[in-house]
């Protein structure tokens, strides 16, 4: 798959939305080229082979044969997902713990108001 926007002198342009595209490559078991800007995020799909392009006569000649493009190695950012957060850590704050669990329930917004330092995160 290619994704990109090509000039006339034929450079690519990096695009938006390339994430999406790439969770789609990986889920149909296929490459992505895409441009040199846009090649970090591509790679954070994982499990799936990007490479990154400069311009229309590097993929020709890569597509050809003759020059094989590696492809992208990410720089090593690796995503961690925090862990949420537990009412069960938090200490004293009765009131405020009850209007948390009866705003969670009824599936209702809260907003919590006062000076700073007075335990409302």
């Amino acid at each position: 798959e290619c994704l990109g926007e090509l000039a006339l002198s034929g450079k690519l342009r990096p695009v938006q939305g390339v994430l999406p595209a790439a969770l789609a490559a990986r889920e149909a078991g296929r490459a992505l080229v895409v441009p040199r800007e846009n090649a970090e995020e591509a790679s954070l799909a994982g499990g799936l082979v990007v490479y990154a392009v400069g311009h229309l006569l590097e993929l020709v000649a890569h597509l050809n044969g003759q020059v094989p493009l590696p492809p992208y190695a990410a720089n090593g950012l690796i995503l961690q997902q925090r862990p949420y957060p537990d009412l069960s850590e938090v200490q004293g704050q009765l009131a405020a713990k009850r209007a948390l669990l009866l705003a969670a329930a009824g599936a209702h917004n809260l907003l919590f108001t006062g000076p700073p330092g007075t335990g409302k995160t």
